[in-house]
């Protein structure tokens, strides 16, 4: 006759359910990790800009300062590299 496990014994989790229960979290969080790398990217992205422009102002700004304009009314500025 098999003797039944006793109350004390019978604890915690068995591999199978913590093999379970961490593939059905990896079910849900794994669309997320496509949303965090798409964040991550347009914020770079976006930093990149920012540091763009604010050169781009800067340069404006001091060329306006040295008053290198062709005429009163008019401003000509040539970025080096851009078309």
């Amino acid at each position: 006759m098999r003797r039944r496990a006793s109350p004390a014994r019978d604890y915690g989790f068995s591999l199978i359910e913590v093999l379970a229960a961490f593939v059905v979290l990896m079910i849900i969080f794994a669309p997320f990790t496509g949303l965090f790398v798409t964040g991550f990217s347009g914020v770079f992205a976006a930093g990149h800009k920012t540091i763009a422009t604010f050169l781009a102002q800067e340069s404006a700004d001091s060329r306006i300062a040295e008053k290198s304009v062709d005429y009163a009314d008019q401003l000509a500025i040539e970025f080096q590299g851009v078309a």
